[in-house]
């Protein structure tokens, strides 16, 4: 409270100086003038006050939204990352440079057998590179899916407003990065599983939070 009092003083003593200059001007205003300018410093104090309170109010949304935009942000990074952590993906430089490779020795072969041979070769890589991408995305799928959900949960009880929210905001993100990112690989009963647990849990949430207030 120290920086609202001193703009109180300092908006009074301009109020002051505001009545002494009315009484030295000579203008005919007598015992007046001191009322007069008590009111104009009051007046600019509150102005000031109420200017300074706004601020303040500004500078505290900005940071609420700041709060919220990191959570919403690093969550599903870090999904993303620990699941890289534990379950590399497929070096994609090293397969592009392998079917390029031999994509050249395919350019510059004569025989059948030797194109046959390296045409083997390529359909194996990519199906190893194929395989390998099934796997990073599902281990991805079975981290994002369920620390998705739990940042849900969490953040709809959260009491702070700021914090809670992105983490509902960042277990969505997770949980469309997940699926997204396993759905082409996913069996049909596994998305509609998924699909069905997460939207029944949305429903249940948001019944269960914001029920009893509605009657």
């Amino acid at each position: 409270m120290r920086l609202p009092a001193s703009i109180v003083i300092l908006a009074l003593g301009i109020g002051a100086v505001a009545g002494l200059g009315l009484t030295v001007t000579g203008l005919q205003l007598g015992i007046i003038a001191w009322p007069i300018a008590l009111g104009v410093g009051l007046v600019l104090a509150g102005s000031i006050l109420l200017g300074y309170a706004a601020m303040d109010a500004v500078r505290e949304l900005v940071k609420q939204i700041a709060i919220w935009l990191a959570v919403v942000t690093l969550l599903p990074l870090v999904v993303w990352y620990t699941t890289s952590a534990f379950s590399p993906p497929p070096d994609s430089k090293e397969y592009a440079k392998a079917t390029a490779r031999i994509d050249e020795q395919l350019r510059d072969a004569r025989s059948e057998g030797e194109k046959a041979k390296l045409r083997q070769e390529k359909d194996r890589l990519d199906q190893e590179n194929e395989e390998a991408q099934r796997v990073y995305y599902r281990d991805m799928f079975w981290v994002a899916y369920p620390v998705g959900l739990l940042a849900l949960i969490v953040g709809t009880f959260f009491p702070v407003q700021a914090v809670g929210s992105g983490l509902m905001f960042g277990g969505l993100s997770s949980l469309a990065v997940g699926c997204y990112a396993y759905w082409d690989r996913m069996g049909d009963w596994l998305r509609l599983g998924s699909l069905a647990v997460a939207f029944v849990t949305v429903l249940a949430l948001g019944t269960w939070r914001f029920g009893k207030k509605a009657n």
